[in-house]
């Protein structure tokens, strides 16, 4: 069994107490302690105004705001009663409105005036507090005398036998009844009071609205507004001994005597009857205040005093009576809203000869209001939401309340009436978000929101915080003073960065700092300019829970083994964030402390650009990885790794963010302050197989001995006997003096298919009669460029043969040898070591037998005459070469016959005498003796 004992004073002052037995913790409701605010008013009158007489209708209307309200399930069957008190001569009308349902008139207690109508026929909203409820009413027909009454009214919350809270007491405006009455008297026959005070035609407040503007409300004013008191008095009854103009209403100092408020000017006309000259006094001495007199406060005329003391008032003569009046800005409302005034009441009390008691003859009565404004908003935060999940942009602002919302709606409709707009609004917000660049926008509760300019940021102003400062540039709207709850909204998007847990607000909190620069222009009297306020340091946090992203880095191949030119890691970044929130700007960096891997990324078949930003160091931007991840690519073909090396990569994200590389961090606009986030890291590893040449040639057909005149063959055969694969393949030919390596006549074979080698891929060195191929350059080849020469651990084949064809000169010496060196590079670019394998050999002796040596020529030349010969006609010339020597020692003989200029060869004229023995070989005769004949022909 659970008991509740509750003591409580619910808002109109009703103390209650009871021991509640229950064994269910629902019983106890103390709905009362929700937040509303009501206001009342008397409309469609019968009469048209506030001022009713015998058998007048009118409405009582209340106007309600509420931000909470018990729910259908609180209480089965629950609703509201509503007490209205009536004054005397005023009866209900019959059943209500709750809203657009009914409200019944449940029972009417005329000796007390209590009307009680309730809820319980609305079946949808009965339970409601917020649905306006209007009864309809009635001045007693029979009524007598003149008075002035107000209606007030408590809302009781019904269904719960052991508890009924009280919540809402207030008072109606006052109104006036005027009923049949006997005896003379002076009588208000004319009452207004009215702002003179005007706005402009439209927020521009260029125009100034006129007077005459149709549905102007001049009984609602603001603070520093002029307002008239406006009274006609008609006099009924002579031989006044005093007589004066009275306003009275509940006691509030809203007019006062203070320097900015209070009486300012006044004007008193008599007229007498029959159409006399009138009297016209300015005298402020006729005019007294009492601010509290019996809970009223006064503002008084006297009509026979001052410049009036020499006339003696007759029936039907009349007063007109206006005074000027102003609104102190610093009145004493109780509430910063709009607050009607109550008890308003003019009148005009006499005394006489007749009658030495003070009487009057009726009262009149208005609305009238003002809507109060702090002298300094208060502010509130505004956040879009209460989570902040990931990434997303969230919007965040300072809201400015300057005073209440009003129930009635617009108080100053037709006319614009500005009662604030700041200049500079400078706040401090949490270094754990970002500003959004371009989402700045202001708005004027009610009015259009629209852009405005990005704040000045300051950042890291105070520890854990950025200080943002906007200037009004004078194009920010301009918003009507009674539409709303004179709220000025600044609103902007952040986004989350990656300190966003490092919370600038204790118990996880958001929030923003108002500075005392924030500074606003009031304009309480429609002066312009208006003046300046700052508003005082106030801090503003929500309770905001942040949905963190979680993301790990993972490789399925962190170490690659490679025996060719090429390497490949796959990474994985696994977005493990709850929800699915997607990582945005995330970043790769690749590490490489030895430099000695270049490295490109890969997303699939799309390179993503790597940039550097130091030695050995790449990053790129991957952008944003939803909740399936992403697997990139490491890819390199270039890299100087022999043996086993390792590199770290590095992921980060931040959501608002990219670095400005990933050792600088991320910047603070252009501050040139920079900060970091926690990031995720692991080790990749590339370990190279070398390779291993070996090498075997072979000259022409075995036994290796050739005639001098012979072409020789000569094929080189190559294998790679590692795992490696070998790159950067040429060959150098080493030929001894006297042999030539015909360079058209070259040819690579591998697995079966013949590659031409172009002349232009070898290279002569005359001094060491070295030839050098380029065999990784050869067109078509398998193992040409960055594809290598295999090795044993891939099934393609790991060998080729390269062919040439040898000639012999004169100067060659029998039994020299040819040396062959294949040169090669690994994987990693490093020259194959020699001793690695069989890369270098030398051919056997290379035999070569008629080689002619100790040469002794006895030469003669003869020609058909001697006769000096025309243009265009031959000449026969014949050459007889002999050779005096015997021995053939290996030398090479070269027989150059030298024309003269003048004459040219006649082709075809050569014929070879029969003594000949002679080889033709790459152009040059070789022969032991003969002659032979040729022509020329004189050019």
């Amino acid at each position: 069994m659970v008991r509740w004992a509750y003591e409580y004073q619910d808002q109109c002052g009703n103390s209650t107490s009871l021991n509640v037995p229950n064994n269910g913790l629902n019983t106890w409701r103390p709905w009362s302690f929700y937040n509303t605010q009501s206001i009342a008013t008397n409309i469609n009158s019968s009469s048209g105004s506030a001022n009713f007489g015998p058998g007048d209708t009118f409405d009582f209307f209340i106007s309600t705001s509420s931000s909470q309200t018990p729910t259908t399930t609180s209480i089965p069957g629950m609703h509201w009663e509503v007490h209205f008190t009536l004054p005397p001569g005023i009866i209900p009308n019959g059943n209500g409105l709750w809203e657009s349902e009914p409200f019944d008139l449940i029972s009417f207690n005329s000796g007390t005036g209590v009307a009680i109508y309730s809820s319980i026929s609305a079946s949808t909203y009965g339970y409601l507090i917020s649905r306006n409820p209007k009864i309809p009413l009635m001045v007693d027909p029979a009524c007598s005398g003149s008075f002035a009454g107000g209606i007030s009214y408590e809302y009781h919350l019904k269904g719960d036998s052991t508890y009924e809270p009280v919540h809402i007491c207030e008072d109606g405006p006052t109104f006036t009844v005027t009923c049949p009455s006997s005896g003379p008297a002076v009588c208000v026959s004319n009452f207004s009071l009215d702002r003179t005070t005007l706005g402009y035609t439209d927020m521009t407040e260029t125009t100034p609205i006129p007077a005459n503007t149709s549905g102007l409300r001049l009984d609602h004013v603001l603070e520093g507004d002029m307002v008239r008191w406006h009274v006609e008095i008609d006099v009924n009854e002579t031989n006044l001994s005093s007589a004066k103009a009275l306003l009275e209403y509940d006691t509030n100092n809203w007019f006062g005597t203070q320097a900015d408020g209070g009486i300012k000017t006044i004007q008193i006309e008599y007229l007498p009857s029959g159409g006399g000259t009138s009297t016209i006094s300015n005298n402020l001495d006729q005019y007294s205040y009492v601010q509290n007199n019996a809970g009223k406060s006064n503002h008084s005329v006297d009509i026979l005093g001052g410049d009036f003391s020499t006339i003696t008032p007759g029936l039907g003569d009349r007063y007109i009576i206006d005074v000027d009046l102003k609104v102190s800005e610093n009145s004493s409302i109780s509430y910063t809203r709009y607050m009607p005034m109550t008890g308003i009441l003019a009148s005009s009390p006499v005394t006489s000869a007749a009658n030495p008691t003070e009487h009057t003859c009726n009262f009149l009565t208005e609305e009238f209001g003002v809507l109060a404004y702090k002298d300094v908003p208060t502010t509130q935060v505004v956040q879009q939401s209460l989570t902040i999940d990931g990434c997303n942009e969230f919007g965040m602002g300072i809201r400015f309340h300057h005073a209440t919302y009003s129930v009635l709606g617009d108080l100053f409709p037709n006319e614009f009436r500005n009662f604030a707009i700041p200049k500079v609004v400078d706040i401090l917000v949490p270094v754990g978000v970002d500003y959004v660049s371009g989402t700045s926008s202001y708005r004027g509760y009610g009015e259009f929101l629209h852009d405005i300019a990005d704040p000045v940021i300051t950042y890291n102003a105070e520890p854990g915080f950025h200080r943002y400062s906007w200037t009004n540039d004078g194009s920010w709207s301009k918003e009507k003073a009674s539409v709303s709850y004179a709220i000025k909204d600044v609103n902007f998007n952040v986004v989350a960065n990656c300190t966003i847990e490092d919370w600038s607000f204790s118990d996880e909190r958001l929030g923003i700092i108002v500075l005392p620069s924030t500074e606003f222009e009031i304009f309480r009297n429609v002066s312009l300019p208006g003046r300046s306020i700052n508003m005082g340091r106030s801090t503003n946090v929500r309770n905001t829970q942040y949905l963190p992203l979680s993301y790990t880095v993972s490789s399925p191949t962190p170490t690659i083994s490679t025996n060719t030119q090429n390497a490949e890691w796959v990474v994985d970044i696994n977005n493990t964030t709850s929800g699915g929130a997607s990582l945005q700007n995330t970043w790769i960096a690749i590490e490489i402390t030895n430099n000695n891997i270049v490295p490109t990324l890969w997303d699939s078949t799309t390179e993503i650009p790597l940039i550097g930003y130091g030695t050995g160091k790449y990053w790129a931007q991957v952008g944003d990885i939803s909740s399936s991840g992403k697997q990139l690519e490491i890819r390199s073909n270039d890299f100087t790794v022999c043996g086993t090396d390792s590199f770290d990569i590095r992921v980060g994200q931040n959501c608002s963010q990219y670095p400005t590389d990933p050792d600088t961090g991320y910047p603070l606009g252009s501050s040139g302050i920079n900060y970091n986030c926690s990031e995720e890291v692991i080790q990749l590893s590339l370990s190279t197989q070398d390779p291993s040449i070996n090498v075997t040639t072979a000259l022409g057909v075995p036994p290796a001995t050739y005639d001098f005149c012979d072409v020789v063959p000569y094929s080189i055969d190559v294998n790679n006997a590692a795992n490696g694969f070998a790159y950067a393949l040429d060959a150098d030919i080493k030929l001894p003096v006297g042999m030539v390596l015909d360079n058209t006549s070259g040819v690579l074979t591998y697995d079966a298919v013949d590659y031409a080698i172009g002349s232009g891929l070898i290279l002569f060195n005359a001094g060491t009669n070295t030839y050098s191929i380029d065999i990784s350059a050869i067109v078509g080849s398998p193992i040409s460029g960055t594809n290598g020469l295999p090795g044993v651990s891939v099934p393609e084949p790991n060998e080729f043969k390269v062919n040439f064809e040898l000639s012999f000169t004169c100067d060659y010496v029998s039994g020299s040898k040819i040396i062959t060196q294949i040169n090669a590079e690994s994987g990693c670019q490093q020259a194959i070591d020699p001793n690695d394998g069989q890369s270098e050999i030398k051919t056997n002796p290379v035999n070569v037998t008629q080689v002619p040596s100790n040469i002794d020529y006895d030469i003669s030349v003869t020609s058909d005459d001697n006769a000096v010969q025309a243009c265009n006609e031959t000449e026969g010339i014949s050459v007889e070469i002999t050779n005096q020597g015997i021995e053939s020692d290996g030398d090479i003989e070269f027989v150059v016959a030298t024309i003269d200029d003048a004459f040219n060869y006649v082709s075809g004229s050569y014929v070879a005498g029969y003594e000949w023995s002679f080889c033709r070989t790459n152009g040059i005769n070789r022969s032991s003796s003969g002659h032979s004949n040729i022509k020329m022909a004189n050019s």
